[in-house]
């Protein structure tokens, strides 16, 4: 009875805390996307990736990080508690938020791997890697240019676009692709995918569309900071555009240069232009460095806090255990 007691209320526990973060995480969505015209798209969508991951890390860390020595430390092994029809409620709600997160993830790399496999069947490589990243000319009539993998990327090209974009609109739209494996997109995207989406609260897909259109700006920035031209850019996303359009499933973790939607490509478009007109800098372009090394010292900050004051919190979280079950 410990151990299934102790299970029951670590499911609860990841459940609950997942569901409180994620709706107080809605004020925060909307305060961002009322001035996100204010900050550069790297900025906003690493906020945009933030809101969206914080509520599961802080329910595992809740749930294994202070229920787990919690209840190891303070319930009795003996305990002939039985849990409750509310607790057996939440911790059901737990394990199907958890078996839908691996059931995301298997089917994300499944398709994935597998979409891969049927490109390079009808590829071949060019010449040369386009600055270390391997590309492959595909036999396809569909737009595809899109960089695929997380920690092996490949750059996939139709024949149809490799034929429509000359020398530099293909340097650009590569430069673009190669701006997504600089800062890790696709894991970020593929992070996102496994994230569990209930049917009430539809605003978390909204983020995850709102950081996918916003990481395409983000690297269309990059990618002018290291040279690209915006007009050339600009050029190829269009004819890109108009080429008959054929997705994968959105389970596909790959970052495309175009997304099908004529809406986005001329928001695009738009910034390419006032990107042409204005400018941006290094250090606007890429915040990710910064970011990391700021999150990296916040973590080591909140891990070190977490240490010295386990200890003072556990009776506390425990007694909190104790309403649940009852």
């Amino acid at each position: 009875m410990f151990y299934l007691l102790c299970l029951c209320l670590i499911l609860a526990v990841m459940f609950i805390v997942f569901m409180l973060t994620a709706l107080t995480s809605l004020p925060a969505l909307r305060v961002l996307l009322a001035y996100r015209h204010l900050v550069r798209a790297g900025t906003a969508a690493n906020f945009l990736f933030i809101i969206r991951a914080l509520p599961l890390v802080l329910g595992i860390v809740a749930s294994l990080g202070l229920a787990l020595p919690a209840f190891w430390e303070f319930e009795p092994s003996a305990t002939h508690e039985m849990p409750g029809p509310v607790l057996l409620l939440l911790a059901g709600l737990g394990v199907l938020m958890i078996v839908g997160m691996f059931w995301r993830i298997s089917r994300s790399v499944w398709v994935t791997l597998s979409l891969q496999r049927m490109w390079l069947k009808n590829a071949s490589p060019l010449a040369e890697n386009f600055k270390g990243i391997p590309v492959f000319c595909v036999k396809d009539s569909a737009s595809l240019v899109a960089v695929a993998g997380i920690f092996v990327p490949r750059i996939f090209l139709s024949q149809d676009v490799a034929d429509v974009l000359n020398t530099e609109e293909l340097n650009a739209a590569l430069a673009h692709e190669l701006a997504h494996v600089s800062t890790k997109d696709n894991l970020r995207q593929f992070v996102l995918k496994m994230m569990p989406r209930p049917q009430f609260l539809p605003f978390l897909s909204d983020i995850d569309s709102l950081w996918s259109s916003t990481s395409e700006l983000a690297a269309d920035e990059r990618a002018i900071v290291k040279g690209t031209s915006p007009l050339d850019l600009s050029s190829a996303l269009i004819k890109v555009g108009r080429l008959s359009f054929q997705r994968g499933s959105t389970l596909l973790a790959a970052s495309h240069l175009v997304d099908g939607c004529s809406s986005a490509t001329h928001v695009r478009a738009g910034h390419l232009r006032h990107l042409l007109e204005h400018g941006v800098s290094p250090e606007q372009a890429n915040p990710t460095r910064r970011w990391t090394r700021g999150w990296t010292a916040c973590a080591a900050v909140v891990l070190l806090l977490y240490l010295l004051a386990l200890w003072t919190l556990l009776p506390e979280v425990h007694d909190a255990l104790e309403f649940i079950v009852r």
